[in-house]
């Protein structure tokens, strides 16, 4: 398989993939536009002193982490939130997050709302409770106290200082000194200077530890909250290309499936594969045409091209234009068709003529598996073909009970093969000639019940007749869904069958065709109709 192959189920599907983008980037830039904006503020804290100390311990580090954990999850607790709502008198919180930042003690507060004043004012007040929730709030008591405190700590910075200056004076002059007597003495000296410094460094200790200055298990703010003025939200663009890329994706996902499921003809390969018949040629989609004169073909150019120029129900005049001695149609009448399909078409008749073989093929039926697969337009082209290139052909549309080719007669109450079935008329009432060397046989009235074919003498009378007034003649048959289309294989020299892309089905096609091979019919090949250009 190449490229095309793999990426043909999403070219077949190109209308799913496109309205799936469509909507779903559509409808997310409509509601994204319609949000309101989002702003975003954060503030961040640390738990202890350990940026300050000169040598912490990788235990100190280890509780700082710990802690900064469990504050973060203390900063989610119900309790928390509803301290922050009275403290703002506020009935609900905007969306929040309370994270401690990886492998650090510090803990990062995030809130996002609509209004920039109210998410600082909620980041901040969060930060205030946690700090409630920690022992640094018991230290931030007694502000007289507190500096008492701080003074004492300080005298005792100055004692300690002062004492480890004398230790210093005293023990230069011990080793200058060569006295017994003094050398004992300063001794003496030192270790009082040494127990006063002792004693001085512990009052020191417990004084820090009040303040809670070295202490880890404290909390501080260290960035407050800001008030943004720049929204971070909706992305409009951003969730547009989103969900875009998203709807895409998924009807790509279901382009393949839709593809695995449909069991329609597609290429000439499914037709051999399928139908064990050779492929007489491919036909192109055309998606419109018009008539000589500019006239629309109402049924679409599957349908009613093979009016042929629409015939003159509305114009005879134009017959006189084109021959004013004979109720014949003009090369000129026919519709000129695009050169390649042109050239497929030539094929399609070429093919016949090598699939016949050495036995010539008179009579042709062209059917199909079901309705709507475009069998009218090949016989008639494959008519107006064969009459161009020098035979005498005869076109009978043999749809009862839907004619196709309804250009062949002038008015409702045109006779045709109905009539000669029925026995009221013969083959040279029903005959007529609309170009050189092509004649044509309607379908004729319609009956109000079926005809059966499968015993019919006058039809093969008829059949018999023809042989000596043409050289070919070409059936525009029923489908093969009504049982007339499988008895007039039985009476012709050859069949063709009219497969269309994406729309025959291969079981329904396997199983109307097996009812040709069934009565013996000569099935010659199969025609891929409206396919891919």
């Amino acid at each position: 398989m190449n490229l095309k192959s793999y990426l043909q189920p999403l070219l077949h599907y190109w209308w799913l993939l496109l309205a799936a983008v469509i909507v779903a980037a559509g409808t997310t830039f409509v509601v994204a536009n319609a949000q309101p904006l989002t702003y975003q503020t954060r503030t961040t804290l640390v738990v202890g002193n350990l940026m300050y100390q000169t040598n912490p311990t990788g235990n100190d580090v280890y509780l700082a982490q710990q802690l900064a954990n469990y504050y973060a999850r203390i900063g989610m607790q119900a309790e928390v939130r509803r301290s922050v709502q009275a403290a703002l008198d506020m009935n609900w919180l905007p969306q929040y997050t309370v994270n401690p930042l990886p492998n650090s003690q510090f803990i990062e507060i995030v809130v996002n709302d609509t209004n920039p004043v109210r998410a600082q004012a909620v980041a901040n007040e969060l930060a205030s409770q946690l700090i409630n929730y920690s022992p640094t709030s018991d230290l931030q008591q007694g502000a007289a106290q507190q500096e008492f405190i701080n003074e004492q700590i300080s005298y005792l910075e100055e004692n300690i200082r002062t004492t480890l200056e004398e230790i210093e004076i005293a023990e230069r002059a011990l080793t200058e000194t060569n006295s017994a007597q003094e050398i004992l003495q300063i001794q003496g000296e030192i270790s009082v200077l040494q127990t006063k410094l002792s004693q001085l460094q512990s009052n020191y200790a417990a004084l820090v530890a009040n303040t809670g200055q070295g202490a880890i298990n404290t909390l501080s703010v260290i960035e407050p909250a800001p008030l943004t003025s720049q929204p971070i939200g909706p992305g409009k663009l951003m969730m547009t290309l989103i969900a875009g890329a998203a709807a895409g994706g998924i009807a790509a996902v279901a382009a393949y499936l839709l593809d695995l499921l449909d069991d329609t003809i597609k290429t000439a390969e499914d037709v051999t594969n399928a139908l064990s018949l050779p492929v007489l040629g491919t036909i192109p989609a055309v998606k419109r045409w018009t008539g000589r004169r500019g006239l629309p073909n109402t049924k679409g150019f599957w349908g009613g091209v093979d009016r042929l120029a629409h015939k003159f129900r509305s114009s005879k005049e134009a017959v006189a234009m084109d021959s004013a001695e004979s109720d014949t149609l003009s090369t000129a009448a026919f519709p000129v068709l695009p050169a390649q399909l042109s050239e497929d078409l030539r094929l399609v008749r070429i093919n016949l003529g090598v699939t016949a073989g050495e036995q010539p093929i008179r009579i042709l039926l062209v059917t199909s598996p079901s309705p709507d697969e475009g069998k009218s337009f090949i016989a008639t082209h494959l008519a107006m073909m064969m009459a161009k290139s020098g035979k005498e052909v005869v076109l009978v549309d043999a749809n009862f009970e839907q004619p196709h080719q309804e250009w062949i007669a002038d008015d409702s109450d045109e006779l045709g093969l109905t009539d000669l079935l029925t026995g009221s008329v013969v083959v040279s009432d029903i005959l007529r000639t609309y170009q050189e060397r092509l004649n044509v046989i309607g379908a004729g009235k319609p009956l109000t019940s079926p005809l059966d074919l499968s015993d019919s003498d006058t039809l093969s009378r008829m059949l018999s007749d023809l042989r000596y007034f043409s050289d070919v003649v070409i059936i525009d048959g029923p489908p093969l869904t009504f049982t007339n289309a499988v008895a007039l294989s039985s009476k012709v020299d050859g069949v063709v069958v009219v497969v269309r892309h994406g729309f025959t089905r291969k079981g329904t096609a396997q199983k109307q065709v097996a009812k040709l091979k069934q009565v013996g019919a000569n099935v010659l090949g199969a025609v891929l109709n409206k396919a891919p250009a």
